[in-house]
């Protein structure tokens, strides 16, 4: 997929969102506007050719998975899509989740989780722990989680320059 903008080298490792990866195969599903779907393609774009480093958290693929296939996405397109998320290793790295960051990603959810103002799912939790600990920046089109404390968090768009 070509893009209008061209990624940067990022000066923190990025932590990707689920939204990231299904704004490139299926905007529709997440709502995204057009310009965070070409900025999220050209992150993953910049993340393959090895100009960035990112990460996400392993239950981020079950989201994934999840949301592609109420989306209509065949399971074989579902598996493909995960097999070269897994062939980035190095590039883009699927994390964990142990003990450790289970209980932080609890606790952050338990300090700042409102059902308005900020309505976090466990897995946006694991997201923002991970920018946390690796000290990165999340990338994401999700609002509550642009919003959310104690965390760099950029929409793709600013991610990107035009």
């Amino acid at each position: 997929m070509s893009s209008a903008f061209e990624a940067p080298r990022a000066s923190k490792p990025l932590v990707l969102d689920a939204n990231v990866f299904i704004a490139v195969v299926r905007p529709d599903l997440g709502h995204v506007a057009a310009e965070d779907a070409a900025a999220c393609a050209a992150i993953l774009t910049a993340v393959q050719k090895g100009r960035l480093r990112a990460y996400t958290p392993a239950p981020v693929v079950a989201e994934l998975i999840h949301v592609l296939a109420r989306g209509g996405v065949p399971q074989a397109d579902r598996s493909e899509l995960v097999q070269r998320l897994r062939g980035l290793r190095g590039r883009l790295d699927l994390v964990s989740v142990d003990a450790s960051l289970a209980e932080e990603a609890g606790e952050y959810r338990q300090t700042h989780y409102h059902r308005e103002r900020l309505p976090l799912s466990y897995i946006d939790c694991f997201c923002l722990v991970l920018a946390q600990h690796i000290e990165g920046m999340l990338v994401t089109t999700d609002r509550p989680l642009l919003a959310a404390p104690g965390v760099e968090a950029r929409a793709p768009r600013e991610v990107v320059t035009s």
